[in-house]
């Protein structure tokens, strides 16, 4: 009695091992599907790359850095005798864009005066760039990001290049 056991026990063992290729596919050449993959490739930061290529001071400061792709960005300020006198300046500059972009108001105004935080396009220059401008007045200098495109100027402004944040 045991040994039929044993052999039953053996044989089912035996068929439900061979079962997946006995129910698989006879043909000789059978094709298997590809298995398609996809790879998330991490996208490269726009400012991977980035190098400092100028500095200069004097009422204020520029610093000039060129992005991976060979273009052009800035950062700096320029002060002047007076908050109003920065702002009158400031104003000058908008009226020169095409395009305003966002205005954002200080949430809370310090001891030192702050005006709006700008973004706006303006037209190329004489040596033919484009820029759109990240600018606003604190104290006594208006603080400025040059860059290409927006995408270029709010990731350098949020960056650990920037040395001033506007502070909401």
């Amino acid at each position: 009695m045991k040994l039929i056991r044993f052999l039953i026990v053996a044989l089912l063992a035996l068929s439900l091992g061979c079962a997946p290729s006995w129910l698989s596919s006879s043909e000789p050449n059978s094709i298997v599907p590809p298995i398609h993959l996809e790879l998330e490739v991490a996208k490269k930061a726009p400012l991977d790359g980035i190098e400092a290529t100028m500095r200069a001071c004097g009422n204020g400061y520029a610093q000039a850095y060129e992005l991976p792709d060979g273009k052009k960005l800035g950062e700096g300020n320029d002060c002047y005798g007076s908050y109003r006198e920065a702002k009158r300046e400031m104003n000058i500059l908008l009226n020169q864009a095409d395009q305003i972009i966002e205005k954002v108001a200080p949430s809370k105004q310090t001891s030192e005066l702050r005006s709006n935080r700008v973004v706006a396009s303006f037209p190329k220059d004489e040596f033919g760039n484009a820029w759109v401008r990240i600018m606003w007045v604190q104290g006594e200098c208006i603080h400025s990001i040059n860059a290409p495109d927006i995408e270029n100027a709010l990731e350098f402004e949020k960056s650990q290049f920037n040395p001033y944040k506007f502070e909401e």
